[in-house]
């Protein structure tokens, strides 16, 4: 207790963040647009990634400024998973997730010793930004005073609902809609609409038990950044903070994607030149973009269905596939751009030839839709 309490006197930074994204493309991106703004304001950044996940992170980060350190902790290792397997997009099955999120907290001990280090050597940051995930860095980031913010991966209203079902723990019905506590009165839902974690309520269900986990730390944290912005998710502000501790606040730093030009690798690589020339020979609005995100499995059989409905639907399409196993079927070839990655997102979105994206509906997604659709808009 006496090393905590000498702990918490120690000067802080004002000038330097330190960033701990979750090991997943669709938390880690935004993170990584929230760091180039913050270097691009003269703050001093400390980017914490794994072995495996470094790659990309230096990929996208802008690694000549003097401003950005990007430290490098050793990710567990378990029987249960391959080696390496540092990210969710390399999970060769969704029944594996739970043992992932559990091994995370294994950086708990190399995440206190580097905050250790940084205390020894009086460069403790300003404040810690950490994904909902990691919510085991708040116990650290108390012993060295330092306050922690969380990083969420969904807007507010959809995070304001979660938390009101939750901390209402009632049992709701299956047959029909219903309304939400502390929600606007029309609006209706149904178990349909909700995620796994807030649908299910058997305590032995790991992921259920890990967000809970997490959700207590989350709400006890000294506030939450959220990729959104005040007239989008303003109205849901309130109801958001309200079970958070009290003087915790969100703060509307979104959309992150605007303030960078790349963002998450999406502007470099082999693979531009080759889709914007294919984009470019088709009209305005002509073309559907399919892409499902980094952490959804989708089967091969499934991935038939979706390519015999696109055969029928007589688009030109831009597709993101990420099975490794899939064969394009007869009759497909040479009708769309089919890709085997997912990082040119926000390039095809932004072609004026895009006219479509089947999604599925992830935040970033949502987002980089309504982003891209209202600057092609202002360009016109």
């Amino acid at each position: 207790m006496a090393a905590a309490a000498a702990a918490t006197t120690t000067t802080r930074n004002s000038d330097h963040i330190l960033i701990f994204p979750f090991m997943a493309k669709g938390h880690t991106i935004p993170l990584i647009d929230l760091t180039k703004s913050l270097l691009h304001l003269g703050l001093k950044v400390t980017f914490i990634t794994t072995p495996s996940n470094q790659p990309f992170i230096l990929s996208s980060l802008p690694t000549t400024s003097p401003l950005l350190h990007i430290t490098t902790l050793p990710f567990p290792t378990s029987p249960s998973l391959p080696t390496p397997c540092e990210s969710t997009d390399h999970l060769p099955s969704p029944d594996l997730y739970p043992t992932f999120l559990n091994l995370t907290k294994n950086l708990s001990r190399p995440f206190h010793a580097l905050l250790q280090n940084l205390s020894s050597s009086a460069q403790l940051p300003l404040c810690v930004i950490s994904d909902f995930f990691m919510g085991w860095t708040l116990d650290s980031c108390r012993a060295f005073g330092v306050p922690r913010l969380v990083s969420h991966g969904m807007s507010v209203f959809s995070m304001s609902i979660c938390k009101s079902l939750w901390a209402h723990g009632t049992a709701w019905p299956n047959d029909g809609p219903f309304s939400v506590p502390g929600a606007p009165p029309h609006l209706r839902f149904t178990m349909a609409d909700l995620p796994l974690t807030v649908r299910c309520v058997d305590p032995d269900n790991p992921v259920v038990r890990f967000v809970g986990e997490t959700g207590e730390a989350d709400v006890q944290s000294w506030g939450v950044i959220v990729n959104s912005f005040d007239g989008l998710d303003g109205d849901y502000a309130g109801l958001f903070e309200s079970f958070y501790r009290a003087g915790s606040r969100a703060w509307f730093v979104g959309p992150l994607l605007l303030g960078c030009s790349g963002g998450g690798g999406d502007e470099s690589g082999p693979d531009v030149a080759r889709v914007t020339e294919w984009l470019d020979r088709w009209a305005d609005g002509s073309v559907l973009y399919v892409s499902f995100g980094t952490q959804a499995h989708v089967s091969d059989a499934q991935l038939d269905e979706i390519a015999r409905g696109l055969e029928l639907s007589g688009w030109d399409f831009v597709w993101a596939v990420r099975s490794a196993s899939w064969a394009v079927p007869d009759g497909l070839e040479g009708k769309g751009l089919i890709l085997r990655r997912w990082a040119l997102q926000r390039l095809v979105l932004a072609h004026r030839a895009t006219g479509g994206f089947m999604s599925h509906c992830g935040w970033n997604s949502v987002l980089t839709s309504y982003v891209v659709s209202w600057m092609g808009q202002m360009c016109q």
